[in-house]
């Protein structure tokens, strides 16, 4: 839904994410901040100070300083979830993908590790046993909740799971074990590395090994996206010689692959540069696809090289048939960590960097600088940049505290609101942005690692990727052993 300026209703105050969420006091030496649960909770609208039109004007009009203030407004933290449940047993259980259907069912990627303890793993109704090291299970819930079926891969040796994706009717998976001892229906797939297709009912729609020369080789898949037909792109790196599905390969970099709906290898391109990984990928309205890399050599897609000098970041597209349609390159040095793309084709890029950040014009400079890693950590800071359909450079934002600052993933809903997860001075942090001002907010310092997925277009689906007692503010929930897994639903 584009404004008077043709440009889509998050546009104008994308620069607002940056969000005072303190963590509690005397977390940190450098700034003993506040708890979130001082304060009861402020909308956006209800700061008398500076009006949100006001305050996007220093950051998304004419490009300012890197050296400026990022804008906090005040976020409605600890607001309580809809609803949250808690699965696991006296294992080391890990949420490793969340996806969400059209209908708000749920599809959750987990790692269930077995460390000494083969006690039966509570899922609802079902019961799952650990196997020999670590299984892979995929479960689907309801937009309640409920679980609705559970599938357990694995046998003797190790099996887990990377990502997942919704795609077609059911989910994508990437994921490995042990040669001959994951069978997903058809049969145990031979190769170490694979990449399967569930309907929703959980039965395989199709399996793809992935060759591997050896055991050193490897392969990543970072971000999966699939178009309306369930024609499925992803990007990631691999080590060692991989064969994709045309051909073995040994560039050791990052990479960009296509598939049908049934699985079969359409196209694969490597980035060519050894230290480059892709991060992000989604598909145009148009159907083209865009993907965004870290790069540190010289990457040539087909627009001319680029050099890299300290972990560049790159967004390129290329047409349905891998073909390139334009590149960009900036930094140094970020690490571009999600993208989205809205109904007009715009493009918002998140990710963080950790010294210095060039984008365009812009020079960001981390807020904490001499942060000492043995006493403070390594903190980010996290960036936001936003490109026309056509690869240019609109404009981009800073966002930095003393603390942790990060963007985890950006989703549109259908009606182009956008959705950022991440972290915000060391809390984590859901934001939407529409009609021109920020329009809700949530955010919990109990958390770090969340999976996060858009529930339809007032609901998102968040699972923290380990969890002990945690209190998401319907009550404390006891955990069941090491690291279980939570899920929850936060209502817009």
């Amino acid at each position: 839904m584009p404004n008077s300026f043709g440009r889509p209703a998050w546009y104008s105050l994308l620069a607002l994410t940056a969000a005072a969420c303190e963590p509690q006091q005397g977390a940190d030496a450098g700034n003993p901040g506040t708890s979130p649960t001082d304060d009861p909770g402020t909308s956006p609208t209800d700061d008398p100070g500076t009006s949100p039109t006001e305050a996007a004007t220093s950051v998304t009009g004419e490009p300012t300083s890197g050296d400026d203030e990022p804008i906090k407004p005040p976020l409605d933290c600890e607001r309580p979830v809809e609803w949250s449940v808690r699965f696991g047993g006296p294992t080391f259980d890990t949420v490793q993908a969340l996806a969400v259907d059209p209908a708000g069912n749920i599809y959750v990627g987990l790692d269930l590790r077995n460390l000494g303890d083969s006690a039966p793993v509570s899922f609802g109704m079902f019961e799952v046993v650990p196997g020999d090291l670590s299984n892979i299970v995929v479960a689907k819930l309801t937009t309640d909740g409920e679980v609705a079926w559970v599938r357990q891969f694995g046998g003797p040796g190790d099996q887990f799971l990377w990502t997942l994706q919704y795609c077609g009717d059911g989910v994508v998976l990437h994921a490995q074990g042990d040669p001959g001892t994951v069978d997903l229906g058809g049969g145990p797939i031979a190769e170490r590395v694979f990449l399967a297709a569930l309907d929703g009912a959980g039965k395989l729609r199709w399996s793809h090994p992935v060759p591997t020369e050896d055991a050193d080789a490897w392969l990543l898949v970072t971000d999966m996206a699939c178009d309306s037909a369930g024609n499925l792109v992803l990007t990631g790196s691999h080590h060692g010689v991989v064969d994709l599905g045309g051909g073995p390969s040994n560039a050791n970099d990052g990479f960009v692959a296509r598939f049908d709906t049934h699985g079969a290898h359409l196209w694969s391109r490597d980035l060519g540069d050894p230290e480059s990984r892709g991060f992000g990928i989604a598909m145009t309205p148009s159907g083209d696809i865009v993907v965004t890399a870290s790069f540190e050599g010289t990457v040539d897609l087909g627009g001319g090289p680029f050099d890299g000098t300290d972990g560049d970041i790159l967004v390129a597209t290329l047409d349905g048939a891998g073909k390139h349609v334009w590149s960009q390159a900036f930094g140094p040095s970020g690490y571009p960590q999600s993208l989205a793309i809205d109904s007009t084709g715009h493009i918002v890029v998140g990710g963080d960097f950790l010294d210095e950040l060039v984008l365009g014009a812009q020079t960001y400079t981390n807020v904490f600088p001499n942060a000492e890693d043995e006493v403070d950590g390594t903190l980010y800071d996290g960036f936001l940049a936003v490109l026309a359909p056509g690869g240019e450079l609109e404009w981009s934002i800073h966002l930095g505290s003393k603390y942790e600052d990060a963007v985890y993933r950006l989703m549109f809903d259908s009606h182009d609101i956008l959705m950022m997860s991440g972290l915000a001075n060391d809390a984590y942090i859901l934001r939407t942005f529409v009609n021109g001002k920020p329009g809700w907010s949530w955010c919990s310092s109990k958390l770090n690692q969340v999976h996060a997925a858009l529930s339809g277009d007032n609901a998102v689906i968040i699972a923290p990727w380990g969890a002990d007692e945690l209190d998401l503010g319907p009550g404390a929930t006891p955990g069941f052993g090491d690291s279980d897994v939570v899920i929850a639903k936060v209502r817009r």
